[in-house]
């Protein structure tokens, strides 16, 4: 009986699948004008209104009735027939909660209590914001708490989460020059207490008991704060105790006199942590660092200061360039004070990234109004600039350890797990999450690196030649070629020497490994997030293998406009076996990434260790491909896919066949063009990125080698692709263009 029940509904389903995909679609954009203009006038009815319980029923009413005929439109094969019904249809595309908080917060006018000032007009009231600012009491920052969270409650592509916020850089500032002047001054009582005979007991333990207090909210406030003292390694960053900060104190005060009196000469070092890490996950690194001249007795004519950038990495895609900001400001600080004119910068992981995102900040001023797409205009427009020495770098060197990214356009497109694009036009937020972000969630849009708003942030590094301006000459037309010669020095003398650091490339880590086994238990303790990377456990240790060593860079480029391999193919390149967080957590001065970097600070760079280690003939090869009529910067999200799909652009929209791609195997020539000393892994699509990635392997790393692929869509030419490959590098052709078929 039930097997029949459960057969007929299946007929049932299947039949009225069948007979939905035979409707004509009989929606017009007339209709869904008329649901638009519906909403509009339940909305004002609902905004002059006050308390009126009968209002808001209404409006959600309308707002389904529109999203439920903005669904059936989007849904259908060919997606919105116009780019008006999208434009209109994009009022409803998120669950109805959200549109009405955000409705709300903005007839309340609840944003404004959030700005930050610096000063109020004459007549203005003082926001929540700035009341906090001027006092970061508990009940301040409570009433903050509270706005922000109405404000900000449902942050889909919203700029700021509440940690970003709060530690804005006035709110650290506000709170670093309350609480610092606190500490000092109730530190400064209970010393001069115990530098005083006969005083009373009871009055000096209530003084060190304050002083102790001062010196744990400031801790702990500078645990987080990106201001430049906070960061400073000295007393104040290694003492876990208010006596280890007196002691360290007289210590640093020693060390300071001698390292004048030697003559020793101060070079700063800036650690930039990676990705959802925080100071913590440097160790004793730069501890260590800031005291290595004290026991290296190779070291006699300078002395490291360190510090530690610290900056709030959960965050909305869009924000990775504010980061870089910064690190421009704490860097600038760090020159005024330190009084040197260059540092050298130490990354991790995305703090690796970050670094070279600044580094190419430092342009932005002499390529206003070039045309950045155009490597030649960009090439005259900096080398001018070196040779009026209108550019002054401020990095001495730069130090990638384990770095996520090579730093180009294309690196950026494919090199990390992606979130899944949103489900648009539901009713209702997902089930248990009623504000809280999660994996797969609508809420969900930080760490998207590759999202579309940084698909292109990167191909400024592999045109403007950051690390050697001298390859700069290369995009240079002929007849600028020897105007440039006058330059050539400056030119040289901006070169910022490079070392990379990249995990073992060679090792594989399953899930019965013991560490994959702890990542699995941690699903119990944090639900889909646990889950999430328990899963994680079963492919390769964060792609310290492969991509890592790619990320090294070695970069090897394909199809771009100078026609050469580019990036900083003269950085030192060193592997370690360390995994990836570990490679940074340096405990102490035998750790081998430690070594490596002393070594390169001090022009001694230590040779690869176990050098018959390690054999890598991996590579990688990436593509995007794009119809011919389609500016990829302009129009990233316009690439093809292994099937069928629309694309809106900015007044007409496409219609994109599947694409298909198939490897000319060695010794199968298709039209003289056929795979070459390589073998090819499987196909791997990044859906949010458009990238298809291979993985493969090169048979003998001291012949070339290539892979040739044929790309095959609907109404387009075939096209046949030969991309060089190496061992141990990526070679990327990610603006392909296909050509229309001849009708």
């Amino acid at each position: 009986m039930r097997k029949g029940i459960l057969c007929g509904a299946l007929v049932l389903i299947c039949a009225g699948c069948i007979t939905t995909g035979r409707v004509p679609r009989a929606v017009s954009v007339e209709q869904i004008r008329k649901l638009d203009g519906q909403l509009t006038a339940a909305e004002r009815v609902w905004v002059e209104s006050i308390d009126d319980p009968w209002t808001e029923p209404d409006m959600r009413r309308h707002y389904h009735s529109m999203q439920d005929l903005c669904r059936e439109c989007a849904g259908g094969r060919e997606g919105f027939e116009t780019i008006e019904e999208k434009q209109l249809c994009d009022r409803v595309r998120d669950p109805y909660d959200i549109y009405f908080n955000n409705l709300y917060v903005r007839v309340n006018n609840l944003e404004k209590q959030i700005e930050i000032k610096e000063r109020l007009e004459a007549g203005e009231s003082g926001t929540v914001a700035y009341e906090y600012r001027q006092r970061p009491s508990k009940e301040n920052l409570a009433r903050l708490h509270r706005i922000f969270d109405q404000v900000h409650h449902y942050y889909v592509g919203w700029p700021y989460t509440w940690t970003r916020y709060i530690n804005k850089y006035p709110f650290q500032k506000a709170r670093d020059e309350h609480f610092r002047k606190a500490f000092l001054d109730r530190d400064r009582e209970y010393l001069q207490l115990v530098s005083q005979a006969g005083s009373d007991p009871q009055d000096l333990i209530q003084a060190r008991r304050r002083a102790e207090f001062e010196f744990g909210r400031l801790k702990e406030e500078y645990a987080i704060n990106d201001l430049p003292h906070a960061g400073e390694v000295n007393a104040f960053y290694r003492a876990r105790s208010l006596d280890e900060y007196h002691r360290f104190g007289e210590e640093e005060k020693a060390l300071d006199e001698k390292r004048k009196r030697e003559g020793r000469k101060k070079e700063v070092a800036i650690f930039v942590h990676g990705l959802s890490e925080s100071r913590a996950s440097w160790g004793k690194f730069p501890e260590l660092l800031s005291r290595e001249d004290v026991v290296n007795g190779d070291i006699k004519d300078r002395y490291f200061k360190a510090y530690v950038f610290s900056y709030a990495t959960v965050e909305d895609s869009k924000s990775v360039e504010g980061f870089k900001k910064e690190l421009d400001g704490f860097i600038r600080d760090i020159l005024r004070d330190e009084h040197v004119e260059k540092v050298h910068l130490i990354g991790h992981s995305f703090g690796a990234v970050l670094c070279l995102k600044y580094l190419i900040y430092q342009n932005d001023a002499t390529l206003e109004g070039v045309n950045r797409e155009n490597p030649s205009a960009v090439a005259e427009a900096l080398v001018k600039g070196y040779g009026e020495e209108k550019i002054h770098q401020t990095v001495e060197s730069f130090m990638s350890i384990a770095g996520s990214l090579s730093g180009s356009e294309i690196a950026n497109i494919a090199g990390d797990q992606f979130i899944p694009r949103e489900q648009l036009f539901r009713r209702n937020l997902p089930i248990f999450r009623g504000g809280v972000p999660g994996y797969g969630d609508i809420q969900v849009r930080e760490n998207q690196l590759g999202s579309a708003v940084n698909l292109s942030s990167f191909r400024r590094l592999d045109i403007e030649c950051i690390l050697s301006p001298l390859d700069l000459l290369k995009f240079l037309p002929d007849d600028a070629r020897s105007t440039a010669e006058g330059a050539t020095d400056e030119l040289r003398s901006g070169n910022i020497s490079t070392l990379c650091v990249v995990g073992d490339p060679v090792k594989l880590r399953s899930f019965l490994h013991k560490e994959g086994y702890l990542k699995a238990r941690k699903f119990l303790k944090f639900g889909m997030d646990g889950l999430f990377k328990a899963l994680n456990s079963f492919k390769r240790e964060e792609d310290d293998g492969l991509v890592k060593s790619y990320s090294a860079n070695i970069n090897h480029t394909y199809l771009l406009a100078s026609g050469e391999d580019i990036g900083y193919r003269g950085a030192s390149v060193r592997y370690t076996n360390y995994e990836h967080f570990s490679s940074c957590n340096v405990g102490s001065r035998e750790h081998l990434v430690y070594r490596y970097v002393v070594s390169f600070l001090t022009g001694r760079l230590l040779p690869q260790m176990q050098k018959g280690r390690y054999h890598i003939d991996l590579f990688g090869m990436m593509l995007r491909v794009f119809p011919d009529a389609v500016n990829p910067q302009e129009n990233p999200d316009a690439y093809f896919m292994p099937e069928e799909r629309v694309v809106y652009l900015k007044d007409t929209k496409l219609v994109l066949p599947a694409l298909t791609i198939e490897m000319v195997a060695p010794g199968k020539d298709a039209e003289g063009v056929a795979s070459r000393n390589s073998l090819l892994g499987q196909t791997q699509w990044n859906r949010l990125t458009g990238v298809c990635l291979y993985e493969g392997r090169v048979k003998d790393a001291s012949r070339p080698a290539s892979v040739s692929v044929r790309l095959r869509a609907e109404g387009y030419q075939d096209t046949l692709l030969t991309v060089p490959v190496r061992a141990g590098e990526v070679s990327y052709a990610v603006n392909v263009k296909l050509g229309k078929a001849a009708r």
